[in-house]
């Protein structure tokens, strides 16, 4: 038996589409996970840790997606945590929705060897610490993400209509939630002002801004992450 990663190829394909245009010297970032809370949640045991990493890598290809992700799927047992095999109901699969720079990361690289240098570390991984400053390396805010826990989509999507205009707006629904994804370039003038006041003013709205995000089509702890256009809530 193998674990399982993709579960809707459509759903993942059209996320892909949904992707911004990358630009010169940019990635997007992507992790395999395990959650501490939904074994929990399951009553299974526990890692003592929210997020354990399970793989992680960059692409700038994102067509190869789904090939990617179909390699992941390897024999169960292959991920483990200090020697406790990682069951298929911890797992969920992250994308950066924002574009990351990599003569940005590369800076800040520069000055995390320079410290391992000059701090005399002796337990270092060049090539993980690439890939951290590669996640922190934000290239430009595409998408601005509010996360909502606990209302649902019907709850909340008619009280935004009234605060920007809903085709910049797509609706992510994850395992404990939902996410509204905020195109920034799609905004309406006459919204630009007022939309983060309004949307903020929402309850149990938490805008998070560069956060990591499932993978629409992917095996989320027992749940599969869905995109909609904020309008199909009207």
């Amino acid at each position: 038996m193998n674990y399982r990663i993709i579960c809707d190829y459509e759903e993942l394909n059209n996320f892909i589409k949904f992707l911004p245009e990358l630009k010169d010297n940019e990635t997007f970032y992507f992790s395999l996970l395990a959650r501490d809370k939904y074994i929990r949640e399951l009553g299974i045991g526990t890692f003592h840790s929210d997020k354990h990493q399970c793989a992680r890598w960059i692409s700038d290809d994102v067509s190869r997606l789904p090939v990617k992700l179909k390699q992941l799927e390897s024999v169960k047992g292959s991920y483990s945590l200090k020697g406790t095999e990682i069951p298929q109901e911890a797992l969920a699969s992250y994308v950066t929705i924002n574009p990351r720079c990599q003569i940005k990361a590369t800076k800040r690289l520069l000055h995390r060897t320079a410290d391992i240098i000059t701090g005399n570390e002796t337990r270092v991984n060049v090539y993980q610490e690439a890939l951290t400053a590669i996640h922190k390396s934000i290239s430009r805010k595409v998408y601005v993400d509010v996360d909502f826990d606990g209302p649902t989509p019907e709850d909340v999507i008619p009280t935004m209509k009234d605060m920007i205009n809903l085709n910049c707006v797509s609706i992510l629904l994850t395992r404990g939630g939902f996410h509204a994804l905020i195109r920034l370039d799609a905004i309406e003038d006459k919204y630009i002002k007022s939309w983060y006041r309004n949307i903020t003013s929402i309850p149990r709205a938490d805008i998070v801004g560069d956060n990591m995000i499932p993978i629409p089509g992917t095996y989320q702890g027992g749940w599969v992450p869905r995109l909609y256009s904020a309008n199909y809530y009207i």
